[in-house]
């Protein structure tokens, strides 16, 4: 059965950025004779909310903090913009904890290119960061919701006029794309699903709901478990180019060795759509990744056709998986809020 939505399905053109990283152009748009505030943001895939400084929500950027009372004293908010209550971000690997306050816009203007938006939000709500400067755009699912999810927030997907989806490819990036036209944007491409679960409380479902579960797969080391079907957690995140995992199979540091490969699945529907990632280890070391003490790592290598992650980072005992930006590399990820399901395809030759 073919779907069809009254609002087309846009394109959002990028702002730059270095290769392992999206960006694009926001607007928090201005009236009567107030300027719009303008933004460049790195998308990201392993949140759910916009983090900017808090001065993006400010007529002119100015605003006064007091941090003894851990509130906002002065400053004139941008039109039909209102501040609610303190809140605290905190990222991975990096445990960068950011402190600001939860803001309400009307409206946000995203994919803006030579002046003009490629689309518009609803009303969302944002954090706005005090003594940092975050530029983030998290538009992930299956993870803690910090704020509004831009991409799922557009005018009409909450209604169900407008497809409730993004794609992301290394080669563009859509919104509102119904499963049947997804695999046309490149050419000709084959998806396959993996059916997610709602988590959210709200009934019925909403059309645009972020909350649905974490992809689940499986993590593989070639000297280790070459075979192991033990359900991971697997996140496509494009927040980081390195590759995080949490596991049970004991003590990584010591059994992953130079000359493992290793190997993250994630199976979909139908089954002759094949997606594993995997990277070769080079060695260990120590780096720093933020924050604190130095972190152990595991330096990677390319097999054929594949970029690998920048590190592969141990991070204790669970069955989590995050594979950083690089999976993007070897195939689109198609996110469909509407059925709760996500799609991964090789790019057409």
């Amino acid at each position: 059965m073919s779907t069809t939505s009254a609002i087309s399905a846009i394109q959002i053109p990028l702002a730059g950025g270095d290769e392992g990283a999206f960006h694009i152009a926001i607007q928090l748009p201005g009236s009567n004779g107030i300027s719009a505030r303008n933004a460049v943001v790195q998308l990201d895939t392993g949140s759910t909310g916009l983090v900017l400084p808090a001065s993006f929500f400010y007529q002119d950027g100015v605003y006064t903090y007091d941090a003894a009372e851990n509130k906002i004293t002065s400053g004139t908010l941008m039109p039909g913009v209102e501040i609610h209550g303190p809140t605290t971000v905190i990222y991975q690997p990096s445990q960068d904890d950011i402190h600001g306050f939860i803001f309400t816009i009307p409206a946000l203007s995203i994919g803006v290119q030579d002046g003009k938006p490629a689309a518009a939000t609803t009303q969302i709500t944002a954090i706005g960061a005090v003594e940092k400067t975050p530029h983030m755009c998290g538009i992930g699912f299956g993870r803690t919701i910090l704020a509004s999810n831009p991409f799922l927030s557009l005018i009409g997907m909450s209604t169900g006029e407008m497809y409730p989806s993004f794609l992301l490819t290394t080669k563009g990036i859509w919104l509102g794309l119904t499963p049947e036209l997804a695999p046309r944007q490149l050419g000709s491409s084959v998806f396959g699903f993996q059916q997610l679960t709602y988590e959210g409380t709200e009934t019925p479902t909403p059309h645009n709901s972020s909350q649905w579960t974490t992809p689940k797969g499986y993590f593989r080391v070639s000297n280790i478990n070459p075979a192991d079907t033990t359900s991971y957690d697997i996140l496509m995140d494009t927040g980081v180019d390195l590759a995080m995992v949490k596991s049970p199979l004991g003590n990584l540091d010591s059994e992953i060795k130079a000359g493992s490969i290793i190997a993250i699945e994630i199976p979909v529907d139908p089954s002759a759509v094949k997606v594993c990632y995997s990277f070769g280890i080079t060695g260990s070391e120590s780096v720093k990744l933020g924050q604190g003490a130095d972190s152990f790592v595991f330096t990677t290598d390319a097999e054929p056709g594949v970029v690998p992650p920048k590190y592969l980072v141990p991070r204790g005992a669970g069955n989590f998986v995050n594979t950083g930006f690089h999976l993007l590399n070897s195939y689109q990820l198609y996110f469909d809020a509407q059925v709760g399901q996500v799609g991964y395809a090789t790019y057409p030759a």
